[in-house]
């Protein structure tokens, strides 16, 4: 339309100049026509490039550029002719007007291309001058916490699929960590955009983890729209299955941390968790739902704890490292120092070492912190009495980031439930 536009206008400014014709001489006739081909040719040149064209292409800018060049001769000579013609003639008037127009429009556009430029080239200065600071080295740990932390999206799935992940207790707490992480995440990464865009800087921060963002935030405002109300089907669930496992007699199902009835007891607990760091005015209603399913869960493993008990058999090590003595003889001395009215009688190392690296967000010191350690998980046997032994849950960490120092966390239950309870006949 803006084409169009031109050449209309250059019509009615060829229209309106042709009764003066009558009153110019030879040499100004000549020059008339001449102005009347420039601005032609000027109406053909501008009708290449529209602004648009001209900040979002590097080429349009660059072949303006050297079209320009051809623009400005022909505009010095149309002002050389025009200089020719009678002042005072007004029908010369629109056709002036006209050309004025085109002149103006070409240097509209030459300004848009070295401004355009000039921004790019602002840029690059803003953007390698910020990449080389320590704010900028700051900045991409900023983006490293916040991809690892979307790449947990996982946590907030809490369909029956997903529930076979929470087989730890362990599980639960790390719920509570990694809800609290994402939300801390998303505010530093809006930040950064924020920041990013003030500086000048080029980037593409907004597109960081983004499919994985989605995923976790569309299952976050699902979990936020449904609240409290997500907790009672999975209650439900929880408890069908440790009715099944009391009614079949299927006692395992209830001894064993990592069976399917165990597992959806933890699921409940772990979605405890997440609402009540994303909705705090859950706190009530999910720790209600939380009490009800291990009231249920206890009362479970009572009604059958003799079978539970007499069944137990207290596992053989999984842990084949050769520093395995070395690792019993540490947990021994720890549990003595600290319990030195118990009598061990056995320890058990059950699974390899599993190291974990990740940034965590510590609401305490209002800052994140890299944790990079191992885990090592196994039991602890102390005599109960003269029939029976208890077992207790024990973590062996290696602390890599201070030297691989050995640590360890101790849960010893005063009453212990009968999947912790061994007759000592059986070992």
């Amino acid at each position: 339309m803006q084409r169009r536009c031109f050449v209309l206008g250059f019509v009615i400014a060829m229209s309106l100049s042709l009764p003066a014709l009558a009153d110019l001489d030879k040499q100004q006739k000549r020059a008339l026509s001449r102005i009347e081909s420039l601005e032609k040719l000027l109406v053909k040149d501008l009708a290449k490039y529209t602004p648009e064209q001209i900040k979002s292409n590097l080429n349009a800018r660059r072949n303006y550029k050297t079209l320009y060049k051809s623009i400005e001769r022909k505009t010095l000579e149309i002002d050389q002719k025009i200089k020719l013609l009678p002042a005072d003639n007004t029908e010369l008037g629109p056709l002036i007007a006209e050309y004025l127009k085109l002149k103006a429009q070409s240097e509209v556009l030459l300004k848009l291309a070295e401004a355009t430029d000039q921004s790019i080239e602002d840029t690059k200065q803003a953007t390698a001058t910020y990449y080389q600071s320590d704010d900028g080295e700051e900045d991409r740990n900023v983006l490293e916490r916040a991809e690892q932390t979307f790449s947990d999206y996982v946590t907030f799935d809490l369909s029956v699929s997903q529930h076979q992940m929470h087989h730890l207790d362990r599980d639960i707490a790390l719920a509570t960590s990694f809800a609290q992480d994402w939300i801390k995440a998303e505010e530093d990464l809006q930040a950064l955009i924020l920041k990013r865009d003030k500086l000048g800087v080029k980037h593409d921060t907004a597109k960081t983890s983004r499919e994985d963002r989605q995923r976790g935030q569309a299952l976050i405002d699902k979990l936020r729209q449904q609240g409290a109300s997500i907790l009672p089907p999975l209650v439900n669930s929880a408890e069908t299955a440790l009715a099944d496992a009391v009614k079949t007699k299927r006692f395992r199902n209830l001894s064993d941390t990592t069976s399917e009835a165990s597992r959806l007891v933890r699921r409940v607990q772990v979605a405890g968790e997440i609402l009540k760091v994303i909705q705090p005015s859950t706190q009530a209603a999910v720790e209600a739902q939380v009490q009800k399913i291990k009231s249920s869960q206890a009362k479970a493993r009572q009604s059958l704890a003799a079978e539970i008990i007499a069944a137990n058999r207290f596992p053989k090590d999984q842990y084949q490292g050769a520093d395995a003595p070395q690792l019993k003889a540490f947990l021994s001395s720890k549990w003595k120092a600290k319990y030195p009215k118990d009598a061990i009688i056995r320890m058990q190392l059950n699974t390899p070492w599993e190291r974990t690296t990740r940034w965590q967000y510590e609401s305490s010191s209002k800052s994140w912190v890299l944790h990079d350690y191992s885990l090592l998980y196994g039991w602890v046997l102390i005599k109960q009495d003269g029939t029976q032994a208890a077992a207790h849950y024990v973590r062996l960490i290696k602390r890599h980031r201070q030297n691989n120092q050995l640590d360890y966390a101790f849960e010893r239950s005063d009453k212990p439930g009968p999947e912790q309870i061994y007759l000592l006949k059986t070992l």
